[in-house]
């Protein structure tokens, strides 16, 4: 191998190309490693074996350090050196020829077995690693959307305080133009449920309705609007008796109108006009 790298330096060398000449082909890198495996004592087998990345001169000094030591002089490092190369190379020697390696576990077989293991565990770790990197992404992203969701309750509950409460609206609401809004249909049935005079407040519920239009042609009065009101009379003047009962020490005798005035009133409310009295009465 030498006589070959040899004779191609040479062919190198006797080319007429000046710029070929002139390049130092010992140093590229093509070049270099096939010159440094050529002039190698390693076996072709330990040499495809060996990473392209192991630098055999420092891993030389560092297994030379371990038997020679450090911190020596100049001639005492290079003859204890010389003399542990010469011990080691006696020895493969005769390992070789015994069969008897010192260390059992250089061979092939078991730094191919290293070299498995060693791929199958980074593997591994890179599997582990993915699978936990995909775990950190999930959780990121739910502790991103339990952000999101706690920052819209959040905004929700300052729009809820921070809103002033609103009165409620009540039932008959005053305008500027005087008009009462009307009572609702439902209330009013229960206002006339729980009324304690079914009577007058089934005609307060009839006359909270909406009627339609009277002509001129039309009775002002129906049957049950006379019986309610006629009740209603009724029933103030005996309020007002006894009131004036009550507060009078000697009770006098006030005017009297019999009901079937009143009935007779009601039948003709025109005629009230001429009577001070009764018109007052019907009107309170």
């Amino acid at each position: 191998m030498k006589e070959v790298v040899n004779e191609f330096m040479d062919w190198v060398k006797g080319l007429s190309h000046s710029q070929v000449q002139g390049m130092n082909l010992k140093l590229q890198a093509f070049i270099l490693s096939s010159i440094i495996h050529c002039f190698s004592n390693m076996g072709a087998e330990s040499w495809a074996l060996t990473e392209l990345s192991t630098n055999l001169n420092e891993a030389q000094h560092a297994w030379t350090n371990c038997f020679t030591g450090t911190d020596l002089s100049l001639l005492k490092a290079i003859l204890s050196a010389k003399t542990l190369d010469f011990n080691t190379s006696e020895e493969m020697a005769l390992s070789l020829c015994s069969s008897a390696l010192k260390n059992p576990q250089n061979s092939h077989f078991n730094w191919t077995r290293r070299q498995l293991n060693c791929e199958s565990n980074k593997a591994n770790k890179r599997k582990a690693h993915k699978n936990q990197n995909q775990v950190v992404a999930d959780l990121c992203q739910q502790t991103a959307d339990a952000k999101a969701t706690a920052k819209e309750l959040q905004s929700k509950l300052w729009d809820v305080t921070s809103s002033k409460p609103r009165a409620k609206k009540s039932i008959a609401e005053s305008s500027s133009s005087g008009r009462v809004a009307p009572i609702h249909e439902l209330k009013a049935q229960v206002q006339s449920i729980t009324d304690p005079y079914p009577a007058i407040a089934t005609a307060q519920t009839q006359s909270s309705l909406p009627q339609p239009l009277q002509t001129p042609a039309q009775e002002p009065f129906s049957a049950p609007h006379k019986l309610s009101f006629f009740l209603l009379v009724l029933e103030i003047h005996l309020k007002q008796s006894e009131l004036f009962n009550y507060t009078q020490s000697e009770p006098a005798n006030p005017p009297q109108q019999s009901y079937a005035d009143m009935w007779e009133l009601m039948q003709h409310p025109q005629s009230a006009h001429g009577s001070s009295t009764d018109f007052t009465l019907l009107h309170m």
